[in-house]
């Protein structure tokens, strides 16, 4: 899949239309984590982002690139693959439990149990070059995981430092 052909500046004006085509073929429009990211979507079990770089350029995580080619273009997508029992899910499900296994039911953020508030936080930041692999990975909190946002990962662990020692 060849990345889409729009400008930031376009893809900013036109994400009404966008949000709609996703939502209207069963995926579902998630709050944005950071100030770097575009869109924020669940389609077929996963989350997908679509994010801007520091120089500019829009960088697609996930199958993100083949929902706004196929928007684009006017071509089918589906955002639910119920009809195929959801492999993106046991994937997910798999990730938090290797996770959970390793770090414990713990915030990476605030150090409070998860419960069913549960996201995956990249140290470093995919789109500062961070890979998309669970050495990567920690849980944290919806709400913690946006403040954490593309912050370093020193300075992530200054912020889950400071929230500790505010809290403990």
């Amino acid at each position: 899949m060849q990345r889409p052909n729009i400008a930031l500046r376009d893809l900013r004006a036109r994400l009404p239309a966008l949000q709609a085509f996703i939502t209207e073929r069963g995926g579902e429009v998630l709050a944005l984590a950071s100030e770097w990211e575009v869109l924020r979507f669940k389609a077929q079990g996963s989350v997908h982002i679509v994010s801007r770089e520091a120089s500019g350029h829009i960088r697609y995580g996930g199958d993100s690139a083949l929902a706004v080619q196929c928007w684009l273009g006017k071509l089918p997508w589906r955002g639910s693959d119920s009809h195929r029992g959801q492999p993106g899910k046991r994937l997910r499900s798999q990730n938090v439990r290797t996770l959970l296994a390793r770090d414990g039911d713990a915030c990476f953020l605030c150090g409070q149990p998860l419960g069913d508030d549960i996201t995956e936080e990249h140290l470093v930041p995919v789109t500062h070059g961070g890979p998309d692999h669970i050495a990567n990975k920690v849980l944290a909190h919806a709400a913690c995981n946006k403040r954490m946002g593309h912050l370093s990962v020193m300075e992530k662990i200054r912020l889950r430092d400071a929230e500790l020692q505010r809290t403990g």
